[in-house]
């Protein structure tokens, strides 16, 4: 018998005209644990794995649970390299940061690398696969690669290389999966008023992120603060994952200890030129800029792309219960008008939402219905033009004042 991705198919194109919170997406965090040093005397530093778990499925995780068990500890102590040394686990800051936001509950999957503290793609990827039945029934939205920024350098892997690997598992179209990333700052970045343009692009170098992973699904979040501790791919996806998925990401709430704020001219820049966003002030609070993925139009907010997955969704819900709790949807004009009134009521929804502006339904016609059609016991050509609601970012108004 078929499944329901297999029953109810819905293909999608976009046309274009001129305190816990509820959430709205569990992320899956992708990364290594913490990293123990032991030797004695000259002999060769031999390095572990810290925390139990031990890579070979998906762990769920909440805010209760004492992630260092299970990852390890995020501190660092001692010099690398020397005896008891510990690396932090990048996996259990990055789930910390990721928590911070205010979401419920993540899967966290740790990377096994061969060369304890330098992981390649591929050892990436092979943690990045074990995602692959979480992401078939939904039951995650996003992925992270744990404190992987995009300008990552070690032994020849870089961090393109491994975000790379987990655009193509997010972008498959079995998945749909959202990721977010971001980059490591030079200390220098930023810091004197002066800087120009140039000097801009050549240390952080956005364009270049972006055009490497392109996609609707893809959010870069830009770190200006080269002291921060907090992961911010895993607070940019947080922050993304407790609003509702047609709603802007532009200036809501972000909870890091990033401090270093971008001049506005740089923001403009980033969103302008790079389609990348940061974090900014606004009012007192630190911000998501905007919500920018890094594909551009017809895409060119991350909103657009939730939204979507999010129609599909009640769609498919909705088909789900009729045909699972109907005994029997007849091959005919009263069974199609039962099947479109299903529909109708996922659409509904969505307009009552906020998530679509209006919406047109084209059910065919029993007497369009071809004899292989009912044969097959697939009914076809069904019709849904939708126009999503959007947001309005930017006001410009015209005033005038007398005396």
């Amino acid at each position: 018998m078929p499944t329901v991705q297999d029953a109810i198919q819905i293909t999608v194109s976009m046309d274009t005209s001129a305190p816990p919170l509820p959430e709205w997406g569990v992320a899956a965090i992708i990364g290594e644990k913490s990293i123990l040093c032991s030797k004695t005397g000259d002999d060769p530093a031999v390095y572990s794995f810290g925390g139990s778990h031990d890579g070979s499925d998906p762990l769920r995780v909440l805010p209760t649970t004492n992630l260092n068990t299970y990852f390890g500890s995020p501190d660092s102590s001692g010099t690398p390299g020397t005896d008891g040394a510990v690396v932090g686990s990048k996996i259990t800051k990055s789930l910390q940061s990721l928590f911070a936001q205010g979401v419920n509950t993540a899967y966290a999957i740790p990377v096994i690398s061969a060369v304890p503290g330098k992981p390649t793609a591929t050892e990436f990827e092979t943690a990045i696969n074990k995602l692959t039945s979480l992401a078939l029934d939904k039951n995650i939205s996003g992925c992270v690669c744990a404190m992987i920024p995009a300008n990552y350098s070690v032994d020849g892997v870089t961090g393109i290389d491994i975000l790379k690997k987990l655009k193509t598992f997010c972008d498959n179209a079995a998945h749909q999966l959202l990721f977010t990333f971001t980059n490591e700052p030079d200390a220098n970045t930023y810091k004197l008023p002066g800087a120009t343009k140039e000097a801009f692009y050549k240390t952080t170098s956005p364009l270049g992120y972006v055009n490497e992973l392109g996609s609707r699904n893809g959010l870069f979040c830009v770190n200006a603060d080269d002291a921060v501790t907090d992961d911010i791919a895993a607070v940019a996806i947080g922050s993304l994952f407790v609003q509702k998925p047609w709603s802007t990401l532009m200036w809501k709430n972000t909870f890091s200890d990033t401090n270093q704020i971008l001049l506005s001219e740089k923001v403009y820049e980033l969103e302008n030129d790079c389609k990348a966003n940061t974090i900014i002030e606004v009012a007192g609070a630190k911000c998501m800029s905007n919500g920018l993925t890094t594909l551009g139009d017809p895409y060119k907010f991350i909103d657009i792309t939730r939204t979507q997955y999010y129609v599909v969704h009640q769609l498919k819900s909705n088909l789900t219960i009729l045909r699972k709790n109907t005994a029997k949807i007849p091959y005919t004009q009263s069974g199609i008008s039962l099947v479109g009134s299903y529909i109708m009521s996922a659409l509904d929804r969505c307009v009552q939402d906020g998530a679509l502006a209006e919406y047109t339904l084209t059910m065919p016609s029993f007497s369009q219905c071809t004899v292989q059609e009912r044969a097959a016991r697939t009914l076809n050509n069904i019709g849904i033009t939708c126009r999503i609601a959007g947001d309005i970012h930017e006001f410009n108004v015209n005033l005038s004042i007398t005396v």
